[in-house]
């Protein structure tokens, strides 16, 4: 009786967001996700619960291996995307049709592709994704990483259940038996798993809010436009393809100021981007964006106040870096940075995930879990994001953490800033 109350409880939370579902509000929209997850927990059985977790969501992973492989969503996508029959499309995947037949239903049953009548399947919103480069990357790459996954346990048992810390020792460097390097290393000389990663973390951000669309950040209130016409409004540290940058561009096309990508060479000699500036650099390395001074962390900030000091930056971001990596080289990443930035005028902006002391989202829990096996890292806590940034020093301290509403899917902002 209790758990059928539990259950009409949710029900009446999830009516309740129907307002908001209907005006296309994003927020109302995870909330209905959530409470339908949960209300599937709620009503199902223990052994359901065991069953689906491991025979259906199991198969449904390398039944979509195989079906990019035999390129069923490019065979549901033609003909106007007329509904196929398993004869039809066995035919053009050259396979049996017995066994398409199979894979279609398993599918079909998970939600992948439509049912329309026996032996008889069209497109659904999700199959039509999978057409996209944005999913081919990821299915390639998470495939190749099955083997990771599958062997965790024993790395774990092996190492004494104890969360590793070293990324040349990660259980993806284990798992594929390698030596003298990391995840990074690894995949800088892979030509398809490489390029296949970056795409993946292309499609994790696709749809998310930025930090600069206004909704989590005030940027306006926050940012002012460079004068100088050599200064630099915003420096992105280890920024990948830019997208960020292109993001901030679009948002506030009229303020002033450098926008400047910077990553190392192979990264940034293929970057072309209307009014953002590409720079090679190793972020290990002391931030050539700066002023004129030259300050270190052991050096008290209020003893700059009487130098004459063209500012750096004025902002100075770091996305997704920080989680990849422990305290220590978290510490040499953030002290290479406080050297250019001029106190009470330069910003840091840390845009990372926060994990929640209660109720974390499974996406969270999820990342947080692919970060320990490929390299040995971790999502942060607030109090741990507070205490990596105490340790610094050179005056740098967190001014607000900036923190999206909702279940912590979406990633925070941390600005740090240095007293004048």
């Amino acid at each position: 009786m209790a758990e059928t109350n539990q259950s009409l409880q949710t029900l009446d939370a999830l009516s309740s967001v129907r307002g908001g579902l209907a005006s296309e509000d994003g927020m109302a929209r995870l909330k209905a996700l959530e409470l339908c997850q949960r209300l599937q927990l709620e009503l199902e059985t223990p052994g359901e619960t065991l069953f689906r977790t491991f025979w259906a969501q199991t198969a449904h992973h390398w039944i979509l291996f195989a079906a990019l492989d035999l390129n069923i969503p490019k065979i549901l996508s033609e003909d106007g995307e007329s509904p196929k029959t398993n004869t039809q499309i066995a035919k053009l995947a050259n396979a049996e049709p017995v066994l398409i037949g199979r894979l279609m239903r398993h599918m079909a049953s998970m939600g992948t592709v439509a049912e329309l009548g026996p032996d008889t399947f069209a497109h659904t919103k999700f199959s039509r994704y999978l057409l996209t480069d944005a999913a081919t990357a990821c299915l390639t790459f998470m495939r190749y990483f099955q083997s990771v996954s599958t062997k965790a346990p024993e790395y774990l048992a092996q190492h004494n259940y104890v969360s590793p810390t070293s990324p040349q020792k990660a259980p993806y460097v284990w798992a594929n038996g390698l030596t003298d390097t990391t995840f990074f290393g690894h995949l800088s000389q892979e030509p398809k798993y490489g390029p296949a990663f970056a795409g993946m973390m292309r499609a994790e951000s696709e749809g998310k809010p930025t930090w600069s669309d206004g909704q989590l950040y005030p940027v306006k209130e926050k940012l002012t436009d460079v004068e100088d016409s050599n200064g630099a409004l915003i420096v992105d540290i280890g920024a990948g393809n830019g997208q960020d940058l292109e993001w901030f561009h679009k948002n506030h096309p009229d303020m002033k100021g450098r926008l400047i990508l910077q990553d190392l060479p192979y990264i940034t000699d293929s970057v072309k981007l209307d009014g953002i500036e590409a720079m090679a650099h190793n972020f290990y390395d002391e931030q050539p964006v700066k002023g004129k001074y030259h300050f270190k962390p052991q050096i008290c900030a209020k003893n700059l106040l009487s130098l004459s000091t063209p500012p750096g930056a004025q902002v100075y971001i770091l996305h997704q870096i920080i989680h990849d990596y422990d305290d220590e080289t978290c510490l040499k990443i953030l002290r290479a940075i406080i050297p250019a930035m001029k106190p009470g005028y330069s910003k840091l902006l840390i845009n990372e995930l926060v994990l929640p002391d209660k109720g974390a989202h499974w996406f969270t829990t999820a990342l947080d879990i692919q970060l320990m096996l490929c390299l040995s890292a971790r999502e942060r806590t607030r109090v741990q994001f507070m205490e990596l940034v105490e340790k610094v020093g050179g005056g740098l301290r967190v001014e607000k953490i900036w923190t999206p509403p909702g279940n912590g899917m979406l990633d925070s902002l941390i600005e740090c800033t240095i007293d004048p």
